[in-house]
């Protein structure tokens, strides 16, 4: 019994497919999604100024650990 596709065949169906189709998976970018929360209520009085200290130097490690990613920030104060 002969196979319904060749291997010829499917070589070239794989060499038509747009090469953002065959490729698009491999070259992806990743995403890094961070949220931060700080609480800014009196309790946490004098401590608010090293938090956001804290806070800016974890998002530049994220971002010089990741150039070429996808990466999304959000800050929630309350």
């Amino acid at each position: 019994m002969k196979p319904a596709i060749t291997i010829g065949a499917f070589a070239f169906a794989l060499a038509t497919l747009p090469l953002s189709s065959a490729v698009s998976t491999a070259i992806a970018k990743p995403a890094v999604e961070v949220a931060f929360v700080l609480d800014t209520t009196g309790s946490m009085g004098g401590l608010i100024e090293g938090a956001k200290r804290k806070i800016w130097s974890i998002a530049t490690a994220i971002v010089d650990s990741n150039p070429d990613a996808d990466i999304r920030m959000g800050l929630y104060a309350h």
